[in-house]
């Protein structure tokens, strides 16, 4: 007998619908939002790691950037570390810690989350008002 996997479709076909509906200047607002926040993201996160760092690993700094994505329908702003920058290969160990022994000196620092937990409900409020606006 061969168990079969039925996916209801309904209220994703109707979002797709509503997506297309969506005013430009609605996602121009959203898009200027999200750009903002991505920036503030990255600045939060290169504060963070310039403290807890401080010279012993300066360049890691300026190894944290970050790619926009805007589509029909979408916003998208990712912030990591370059791994093809100056240090950018070690801000997998800052952020998830590094296995070196019993009382690692490398403990998870987490810059990046803490950066991005930080500026959350600053985006989601931001988000409403530029959906009025957008409407107006």
């Amino acid at each position: 007998m061969v168990d079969r996997i039925v996916f209801e479709t309904d209220e994703i076909e109707r979002l797709v619908i509503h997506l297309f509906q969506v005013p430009s200047k609605i996602m121009e607002e959203v898009n200027g939002v999200t750009k903002t926040t991505t920036l503030a993201i990255q600045r939060d996160a290169r504060a963070s790691v310039r403290w807890s760092q401080g010279a012993r690993l300066a360049p890691l700094v300026n190894a944290i950037g970050y790619d926009l994505r805007f589509g029909f329908g979408s916003a998208e702003g990712e912030i990591g570390y370059d791994r093809d920058k100056p240090q950018g290969n070690l801000g997998h160990i800052i952020e998830y810690g590094g296995s070196t022994g019993y009382n690692s000196p490398n403990a998870p620092q987490r810059n990046l989350a803490n950066a991005l937990a930080k500026n959350r409900d600053d985006y989601a409020t931001n988000l409403r008002k530029a959906f009025y606006r957008g409407l107006d």
